[in-house]
Parts: C-alpha cells; structure tokens; sequence
C-alpha cells in the first residue's frame, strides 16, 4: 500500500453526489427515495470510495450474494445491542454484510450507509479518511471474511468462488526435467505498462515463456550443471469468477515520484481463458463474461474509484441514459421541497428559457443554470451523449433559436414551453410504497424456493417495458433507442448516485486518467434460474426482510413526519381594531394583541378562516370578515392581497410563508376610514422638510403621482399645490429639484424610497427655508435603522431576535444611541453591552467605539444594528480578528481588543493567551482583503499603528518562531538546472548532479528531461543577518544538509533567484550586495539553480524563458532558457538576434511576444504603427527599449515565439487553450468582483497557505475474531 500512496485525497470530494436546495432551517429531510434506477447507492464516509465500488461489485455477483445469505443465523449468531462489537461472539463481518446488502436490495432510499460494516472492521473515525487502494482492500476483505466464516457451511464460498492456482515452470532444454512451484491467487495482477490490450497482456504473463541462457542460465539438479532453460507461469485452474488487477500505477525510480499509466489498454466483454491455461479438460467451456469494472479517476496522488457494473439479473430499471430523470431543485414556495421531473435535456432548458423574464438566454449562463439547478454541469451530464452546448441548440433548431455571434438562446415558442411536457410535482411522501411494505413480501419466499417467477419490478418501475426488450443498444440518434435485454444492462455505481448507461460507455475507460482499475469476469456456462429474474428477494432470509421492512416503515414514519413540519405554517395575526391608520400607514394601538396561528399548507383557505375564528374570536371585526398578507414597514403596517375563502384552495397557492403576518379586518376599513392597500399602494417612509420648525416623515402611496404629493404635504403646511415646490435631498445634502414632466409621475417612477427626505419650498412665503439656509436644518440627517436585541437567546417558536425601528440623527455619537436603542427593547438592567453592525454580506462587523459619531462608525439608512453584552472598546483600542489553519477544526476567527500602541509582540501574546497555548513558538502574519497569506509581522517591537494593523483586520496564526532581531528567516528551494544549459553539458558538475538526482552515465537520454522537469523541492530555511551580502548568503546555502551533498566548486556555480506565486523571477546579482538593499526580507522566498559552469551576469542582462510555437496549433515547445546581454540596449532587434541563436531560426522570420500569466495575455512585441498628430503640441515619439512600458521586460518573463515560415497565419494570436480557459474564468471572476466591490470576503475565506500535508500513508487492516 506504501507504493500507492493517497490514491485518491486531492478528487475525494468530486464523488458525483447530488446536492439539492435546502428545506426548512433546523427541520433534517429524511433520505430520499429510490431514484428511476431503483437501485440504491452507497454513501460516502469520507474517502470511502474505494470500498463502495468493491461492496456494489460484490452485491451484484450473484453466487457471492446467494451464498452470503445461505448462511442461517444459527451459524453466524446475533448481535446483543449492549454489547460492544469486538466483545461479541457473533459472526460480526458477514452478518454486517448480510444486512447491508439486504438493505441496498430493499431500502426505499436513494443510498445507504456503510458505518455499521466499517465498525465491524474495528475501523475508527479517522480510518474512514484514510485513502487505500481497492485492490488492496479485495485481498485484505475476502480473507477477513474467509476468517468469519470457519467452522461454517459458507467456510469454501471464497475458495470456490475466487481461489486459483498459478505454477511457475522451469523446464531444462538438455533434459526435459521441469521444475515448478504452485501458488493460489484471489487476483491475477497484470501490467498495463508495454501492453495495449488484455489479451496481449495475459499472454505475455502465462503464454510466453523467458530463455534462461548465457550468463543467467539455470541449474539443473538432474543435469546437475548450469544448462539452458525455458521459464513460465501457466493457470493450473481458474476460479468462476475471475478478478484481474490492473497495474496502473508504477514508480519512476529516477525521479523518484509514482506515476499513472494511462495509455490505451483495451478489455473484452467476452474473453476466452483456454489459451492461458496448463491445459484445459475436453468439452470445458473456458468462456468468461465481463460484469464488472472498477474505475480510478485522477492521477497517482489523488482520485476517486466508481465501479461500471452489469445487472445480471435484471434488479433494476434500465432507461436509456437521455431519458434518465432529471431533478430539478426550485426554491420552495411554501417552505417544502418540491421538484421538476424532466425527463431529457430539452425539456430542462425549455424550462429554464421559459422562465428567463428577458426571454433570451447566453449559452454560458444556460450552463450555469443547469449547474445550478440540478448540481451537475452539462459537461458531464450531457456533452458525452448531446455534445457541446452550441452543437446541441444547433441540432435542435426546431425548438430553440440559436444565435452563433452573440451566443444568446431563446425559445422558437413560448406558448407551449411554460411547463415541460412531460412535469409534475413530486412530494416526498409520493404514492410508491416502501419495497417491503408490498405484497411481494409474503410471496418472496414462495418464489424463492418455487420455480415461479416473481414480477417483483411491476410496482415500482416508473417506466415500463424496458426489461422486455430483447434488442440491442445501437439505433439512429433521432429514432428510437434500441434497449439492451434483461441480464445485459449496464449501471454506473458512484457512490450515493446510481445512473445507467450504455456498454459501449465502457471504451471510455480503456485509457486516459479516468481507466479500468479492476477487471471482474463471470463463467460463461454459469446460468441464472428464471426465478432469480427481476427478484430482488430471492433468496434473502425472512429475519433481514423483516428488519428491512422495519426500516422502511419508520422512513415512511419519517416521511410523513418531516412532510407535516415542512408544511406547517406558523403565521402572526394582527387585528384591526388594534390599529389606526395615520401618516399614510398602519399604526398599532398601545397594548396590541396579535395572535400565533399554526396550520397546515395543504390545508384550504377555508381553514384558515375557521382557525382564525376559533383563535381571535373576540378580535373580530365582525361576523363576516376578511384575512388579508400584512407587512411592517419603515411607515408603518400595510395591507396586501386578500385571501379569498375557499374550500376548493389551497394555503399553498396563496403565496404565505412561514412566519407571514395577516390582518383581519372588514375588507375596506379601519376605525371605519377606508384604507388603501395592495402593493400598488405600498407606503414609502419620506422626511419632509419645511421649516426649521415644521419637519415630518408620511408614508406616500407609491401610485401617487408627484402632484398628489404635494397635495397631501400642503395638508401639513397649510398651503396651496400651486406655490409648493418640492426637491428631492441628495446624499451629499444638496437638493435637486424635479422637472414639469415628474409632475405626473408617481413615487414609484420618481424612484423614491425608505428614508428619501423632500425639501419642500413655499414660494409665496419670504423668509422660510431654501436652499440656501438648508444646510443649518439637521432633520436631512435623520434616518431609520433596525435595532436587534442579541442579548437573549433565540426563543424556539421565533426565527428573529426581538427587534425595534428607529428614527436616528446621524449626528448623535454611538453612546447616546445605544442609550435610544436599550431603553427601547427594555434593556437597562442587563449589565455592560456594546453595538455592532450587521452587514448584510460581510456579516457582524467589529464593537463599534461609542465615541465616534453614528454616521462616521457606518451606520446609515437602513442598516441593521445588534447589541450584545460585553465591554465596548474605548477610543484608543482596537479590534483585531484572528485565525488559525492550524486548528484541529479548520479555520476558527476569534476577536480581541487590543490598544492601538501595542506592540506585535504583546499582542501575539494576548492572542496566545486568549487561545490557552502554551508554547511561544508562534507569529503573526497580515492579510489581505479576501483574507489570504500577506506581509510577515516580523518586527515584534512595532506598534499595531507603525504596522498599519486596523480596527476589524484579520490577523493569521501561524506556528513557527521568528528569527531574532536584525536576522531574516529564508525558505531555499532546490529548481531543476536551465534545459538550455543542461543539453550542453556533458561532464563535470552535471556528472555528479546526475548521481545526486539518481540518474545513470548510461540513461544519458532522460537526463536533460529529468532535469529539466525536476519538480522543486524544499530544501530548508535560512537564517542570516540582514546586513549580510549575496556572497554570505551564497555560502551559507551550500552548508545546507542538501546542497552540501554536491560537490560545487564554488558560490559562483549557484544562482539564486527570488521565487513569486511559484515563478522563479528576479535573478540576485552582484554578491557585495547586501541583502537590505536586495529588499530580501522573511517574505522572500528563494530559489536554487546548480549550474555546470561559472555565473556572473551583468546588471543590464536578462534571464528570459523562450517557447516556439507549435505551428497551426495552440501548443508550445518546452521552453529553454535564454541569457540575453543587450550591449547595444535592450531593442526588439537585439532580442530577435539573441532568440534567433538559441532556436535557430532567421531574424526576419521571428515574431515574438510576452506572456502575462496573471491575465492570460501575451502582448505582441512589435514597433507601433506610425502615428500623425495635428496640432502644434509636440508629442513624444516611441522609444525601442523593452525596460520600458508597456513591455517591462525583466527576469523570468517567457517569450512566445512564431516562426513566420511555417506559422505564417494569425501572427498576433499566441493565446494557448489555458489562456482562454483562465481568461473566461478571469471574467467571471471580474463580474463576481463588480458585485462585491467594496466588500471584503467572509472571516472563514480560504486563506492560501501552501499545499494540504499528505495524509501519513497506512496499510489496510480488518479485525477479525478468532472462530477457528
């Protein structure tokens, strides 16, 4: 297992698991149920992949589920529930088995788990994570269950099933005398390396034979001499079913790295074994059908392990793979979780496209619906069966219009696409019963040991009449697809998913980095009894379908359970004879009663009435009155729709929401005034200004036109419309006044909203407020906030803390307006509290300073303001958030207030102090504004001020203890010798490199690749004095464990360079420099480069990186290194003549250009077109030095370059297939940026800190009892 490492870490998580939105908060969903398939999963522990694959190979061998569930309880025993496993007598492994595949046969799930085999494994949490290989795992479980099994009647179901004989033969070519040695094997490993195919393979491993002669020739004991020899292994016998293992994965000992081999090698789905054996019986039919292949994804560090998987007996419900049903996830109206069945790709983008409000869709942001909508991209939900998204609308232009230059898609017709043909609403509580709750239950056993057949598919197949296809797959892509016959359809096992798919799908996994990992082939003349034939209870013990049916009893308990709490409606009633209606809103009475109402959503509106009658009766208006939805406002309350009364009408579709407020009243008025309502009427809380004396806040209609409004303002002001002037108050304070159109437009339009002040203008009165005395009135400041009572806990009927509205004055400080907020939510006797506010994205934001005004602390309309219990800062404290990603429990921030001329140090040690660690060796690092990796806090003596650390920055964690002071701690890491200096060298240092890196005389031919692409490793850190020069620091690199190993004549055969997100870039010259004025600092960090000759570059020379272009493609040669001295200036001429020399073509046939990695751009390197100015202004020319912009050149930069000879086409286009790649992503990205402007990422961002540590490699092992 050493030799494989982490298989499978780094691609765990892309497992194929569907993800769906999520219910009700705090209410768990139960499982869901059987997909189409009606074959179950198996649910991923953590990087229990490898296992799944193995179980749901092993379930679907017949032989092996029959003889597992032949065994009776009375041989294996029962399992005491106050027992702990590994005291039990009982037979644990296999009776684990027996249960798990019961349940994946008969659950009414979509997957279940494996946690009570695994613990039967005596396997702990953490082994769960742990990453093993499944071949390892076949071998390791057959002989724990070979263990489990002794002194039972199943004690020779591996032996019979899977054991075969191997004999290894030496025969003398003198004597004929054969020497042999036999061996048994549950697996026959075969090598994938030099062979292009099964067949070839077990030929070259059982066929042919190796001639032992000349100096390895072979000792004959009959000879008794050193003779001639034939060597080879032969198949004495071969099990049923037969297992093959791959060897895809190998070990390149001079690199010393592990490898994949993912070259073509094909498999049969029938293979003949006769050829392979030591000789085969007359009459024996040696014929072995595939039914099985495991499949490993990724590469010989990380993957994932699915299995391909032929049901033999036809347990499931084959649809071909386009008419597999798609779910849809849609947000739930109701507080449920309902979904779209559709059953093709057309069917889901009609309903995508017509639920688009600007009918037309880009094709990229189709995908990302589709993405969103059901987990799963089009690439690899279609693009294997439809092709690309482009072709797909292409070929289906009948129902879609497709736009090739714009790439926007929309419907050909929307009349008939507002819902897919072929849709309905699926509750979790559907009419398909539980596989055991049906009558097949009491008929298994009859049909298990009767010949009749049982049709145990009928009831739950969704689409009927697959099975009784008797026709191949292949058929025209347009007509009808021909359906495999029952026994010879193939299912994709991918651990919690279960998918069909076509036979020939299984081509796909002959190479490439997702191939066959494992083979599995059945005898040929093993037949199935007709009984065995779509009947998933033959021959399944009565007690494991009678825990089943228990299982599937409480899922349906649950389902029902979970369906009530996802449909219950707890709603809020306000009665309107505790209301009044002013300022244009709903104002509540003192001493308001509201009610709490709970219903049901299936229930009808009629209900509703009858419960609100039973809960408010004493409230009521009168006998005959109206439920209306109701919202609080910042104006105050507001009607919305009435709901209409009706036995016929479902809650559902009316709209209400968990916690939805409503209002009963007559339907017309309150305190016998009418009242506008709908949303049409939906108040907006404007100030308006008049005086300095006559200031007041109306909630107006926002139907009301601008004229209205002034009427409704001159009721206030005692004035006439037609002197009246109104204008809008700016956020800088200014007022801008509206044109004669906006008379007729309504608040809406106008743009009107919560918390806008008007500034209204008497122009008959002389003397009142204008815009020129505007500025002294201070009711422009006021605005509405949310306070939010966070010293309580959150009650269990309630999903919001105790909250109040208030009108706040911007000028007031943050101490008077925690003094407003408490004595409103009653809070003056609860001790010391604190604000903060409540960002909407970045969430809780630091205490605020209770000095500092509540406009300048960022408090402004609309915001939401939490109080809390704790100590507020003072004005010369700051609060600092930490985190570590060194926690045992991931990335945790914490907080501490700290004073502003505190130390680094200090408050590293408050820090530890707040964490309870002990140990010192620890420091602090900045990050930036998505809380990644930034600026070392190195100087322990520099104040939180100096270091530019701010009120609500985030500090990082790390381990590890600072150099002393005056010192820099250096990381050195080892990079391969430049390829164009290492092609040259023949001898000398390099001979002694090759020795180091593990490299041959002999192997001359992979030394310059070994070299060349020598992955960089970590050599050690460096710790040096920053007055030090190059030449110190040189030295003390070769006394390095590592380095000192070579024999390096001296310092000036080493280059060191500085090291950027990985690219090697500045090359550190002149070795009297000190490394302040280098600006090495602990930031750096540094690379190494052996080199076979003396180095001394000048200050004006270039390091560059040169690539010729792959002609009429987007590929590049490997890039060789180019040291270019520009004595007569760094011009385009000069760098032409030097690449000319290293790549060997003509100057004038070189077009060259500079790559920018971090924009996906390479910019052409060329002297501008001539450009004529008019005008007397002098304009400066261009001068031909690439120092300069926009080229920048400098060490590291990697030059494309096109050979205009044979690429003569597209000369400004060096854009590679990763460049576009990174430039789309790039887009998105800049697009997601433009939405989160000004906003920094969450505290719990990913913070970029080097690669995740390998976990430590362990070997497999399985606890068995002794049964013996």
């Amino acid at each position: 297992m050493a030799l494989f490492g982490n298989l499978f870490e780094d691609n765990e998580k892309f497992s194929g698991v569907e993800t769906t939105s999520g219910p009700k908060v705090g209410i768990t969903p139960p499982p869901r149920r059987r997909p189409q398939c009606q074959l179950c999963g198996i649910e991923n522990q953590g990087a229990t992949c490898y296992l799944n694959s193995l179980l749901q190979t092993l379930l679907y061998t017949p032989e092996f589920r029959e003889g597992l569930f032949s065994l009776s309880e009375e041989e294996l025993g029962t399992l005491d529930a106050e027992k702990p496993l590994n005291e039990s007598k009982a037979r644990v492994i296999p009776i684990q088995l027996q249960r798990l595949f019961a349940r994946l046969l008969l659950i009414d799930c979509q997957s279940v788990s494996t946690k009570d085999l695994t613990n039967s494994f005596g396997w702990t949490d953490s082994e769960h994570f742990q990453q093993h290989d499944v071949q390892e795992l076949n071998r390791i479980l057959f002989s724990a269950i070979e263990s489990s099994l002794v002194g039972t009647s199943g004690r020779d179901l591996i032996q019979k099933l899977y054991h075969g004989k191997i004999v290894n033969q030496i025969r003398c070519r003198t004597c004929g005398n054969v020497s042999e040695r036999q061996e048994e094997f549950l697996d026959l490993p075969l090598t994938v390396a030099g062979s292009s195919s099964l067949e070839q393979s077990l030929f070259a491993a059982y066929k042919d034979v190796e001639v032992l002669n000349d100096r390895n020739q072979y000792k004959c004991s009959r000879c008794n001499g050193l003779v001639d020899a034939e060597k080879g292994a032969k198949l004495r016998s071969i099990p049923s079913i037969l297992t093959l293992s791959l060897l895809r994965f190998s070990f390149d000992f001079v690199k010393m790295e592990r490898f994949k081999e993912t070259g073509r090698f094909t498999f049969p789905t029938t293979l003949n074994m006769a050829p392979y054996c030591e000789q085969v019986v007359e009459g024996e039919d040696m014929m072995y059908e595939l039914f099985s292949v495991v499949i490993h994804s990724g590469g010989a560090h990380g993957g994932h392990y699915h299995a391909y998987i032929r049901d033999i007996d036809g347990l499931g419900n084959w649809v071909t793979p386009e008419e597999e049903e798609i779910i849809v996830p849609i947000d739930p109206i109701t507080g449920g979780v309902d979904f779209l069945e559709c059953e093709s790709p057309i069917e889901l983008v009609q309903f995508i496209l017509a639920h688009d409000m600007n009918r037309g869709m880009t094709v990229d942001k189709i995908g990302g619906e589709i993405q969103k909508q059901t987990g799963i991209s089009w690439n690899k939900r279609f693009k294997s069966k439809y092709g690309t998204m482009s072709k797909f609308f292409e070929k289906y232009d009948d129902k879609f219009l497709f736009d090739p230059v714009t790439k926007i898609v929309s419907l050909k017709d929307y009349s008939n696409a507002k819902k897919p043909t072929n849709t309905k609403q699926i509750s979790t509580n559907c009419d398909t019963k539980p596989f055991c709750d049906s009558p097949h239950i009491s008929e298994g056993n009859q049909s298990r040991n009767n010949g009749n057949q049982s049709d145990s598919r009928s009831h739950h197949d969704r689409s009927s009449g697959h099975h009784g296809k008797n026709v191949s797959e292949s058929g025209d892509s347009k007509g009808k697809i021909n359906r495999p016959r029952p026994g010879s359809t193939w299912f994709d096992f991918n651990d919690s998913r279960v998918q069909p798919i076509y036979e020939r799908a299984l081509e796909k996994q002959f190479s490439g980095k997702e191939s066959a990992y494992m083979l599995f082939y059945r005898k040929q003349t093993m037949l199935r009894p007709p009984n065995a034939q779509g009947n998933k209870l033959y021959y399944i013990p009565e007690n494991l379908i009678t825990i089943v049916t228990k299982d599937n009893s409480k899922l349906e308990a649950e389902r029902i359970a979970y369906e009530k709490a996802i449909n219950k409606l707890t709603l809020v009633v306000h009665y309107s004879c505790f209301y009044k209606y002013r300022e244009g809103a709903l104002k509540a009475l003192p001493g308001a009663v509201t009610s709490k109402l709970e219903i049901d959503q299936r229930d009808t509106t009629a209900t509703l009435y009858k419960t609100a009658l039973e809960v408010g009766m004493d409230y009521l208006p009168c006998d005959k009155f109206v439920i209306s939805t109701f919202k609080e406002l910042a104006a105050g309350g507001h009607v919305y729709d009435d709901i209409i009364e009706s036995p016929d009408l479902p809650l559902q579709h009316c709209i209400i929401q968990d916690g939805a407020q409503l209002f009963i009243w007559d339907g017309s008025t309150v305190e016998n005034s009418p009242i506008p309502h709908g949303c049409d009427s939906e108040p907006v809380f404007i100030t308006v200004v008049y005086d300095l004396d006559l200031q007041f806040s109306y909630g107006f209609s926002r139907s009301l036109t601008l004229q209205e409004v002034k009427v409704v303002i001159c009721d206030f002001i005692r004035s006439v419309p037609e002197n009246l002037q109104l204008k809008k108050v700016t956020e800088k304070g200014d007022a801008k006044g509206f044109t004669n159109s906006d008379e007729y437009s309504t608040v809406k339009e106008l743009g009107l909203q919560d918390g806008d002040r008007l500034l209204a203008i008497d122009k008959s009165q002389k003397g009142g407020l204008s815009d020129k005395n505007f500025a002294s009135c201070s009711i422009y400041n006021k605005f509405v906030i949310k306070a939010e009572n966070r010293c309580c806990e959150l009650s269990k009927d309630s999903l919001d803390y105790p909250s109040v509205r208030i009108e706040v004055d911007k000028t007031i400080s943050v101490s008077e307006l925690k003094s407003i907020i408490l004595h409103q939510l009653g809070l003056l006797d609860v001790g010391e509290t604190r604000l903060r506010i409540d960002h909407d994205t970045m969430g809780l934001r630091a205490p605020l300073h209770e000095g500092h005004a509540v406009f300048d602390a960022g408090i402004t309309q609309g915001s939401r303001v939490i109080v809390e219990r704790g100590s507020a800062p003072q004005s010369d404290e700051i609060t600092v958030y930490f985190t570590s990603v060194d926690s045992a429990s991931g990335p945790d921030t914490s907080e501490v207030i700290v004073k502003q001329n505190t130390t680094v140090d200090q408050c590293l040690k408050c820090i530890l102090l707040q964490t309870n660690i002990g140990d010192e060796d620890w420091h602090l690092r900045k990050t930036n504004w998505c809380g990644e990796a930034a600026d070392l806090l190195d100087d322990l003596d520099m104040t939180l001020t100096s270091a530019l650390v701010h009120d609500g920055d985030i500090l990082l964690l790390e381990r590890g203890r600072l150099p002393p002071k005056g010192f820099i701690r250096i990381p050195i890491w080892l990079h391969s010798t430049p390829e164009s200096i290492s092609s040259q060298s023949q001898g000398g240092i390099m001979h002694w490199m090759y020795a180091f890196f593990g490299i041959s005389q002999s192997d001359s031919k992979r030394s310059d690749e070994v070299l060349s692409k020598f992955e960089p490793f970590y050599i050690d850190d460096l710790e040096i004095c920053k007055n030090a020069t190059l030449s110190d620091l040189k030295q003390q690199v070769m006394t390095l464990n590592l380095v000192a190993d070579l024999p390096i004549p001296s310092a000036d055969f080493m280059r060191l360079r500085v090291k950027e997100k990985d690219k090697m870039t500045t090359v550190l010259r002149d070795s009297n420099q000190t490394l302040g004025k280098l600006k090495l600092t602990s930031n750096t960090v540094l690379a190494l480069q052996i080199l076979p000759e003396e180095e001394k570059l000048s200050a004006s020379s270039f390091v560059l990186s040169v690539c010729q272009r792959v002609p009429d493609t987007k590929t590049y040669s490997s890039p060789v290194e180019l040291v270019w001295n520009p004595l007569g200036g760094a011009t385009i001429q000069s760098l032409k003549e030097a690449v000319a020399s290293v790549l060997f073509i003509e100057p004038q046939n070189i077009c060259m250009a500079k790559h920018f990695p971090q924009r996906h751009e390479w910019m052409v390197i060329k002297k501008p077109a001539q450009q004529h100015h008019s005008g007397k202004k002098k304009h400066k020319g261009w001068k031909d030095n690439l120092k300069l912009a926009p080229y920048h050149m400098s060490d590291g930069d990697l030059i494309g370059v096109k050979d205009l000879q044979y690429d003569p086409n597209n000369i400004d286009d060096f854009m590679t297939e990763a460049d576009e790649i990174g430039r789309m992503e790039l887009v998105q990205l800049d697009e997601e940026k433009r939405k989160m402007r000004g906003e920094r990422k969450e505290m719990q961002g990913e913070l970029g800190i080097g690669e995740k540590p390998k976990r430590r490699e362990v070997g497999i092992s399985i606890k068995v009892g002794d049964f013996s």
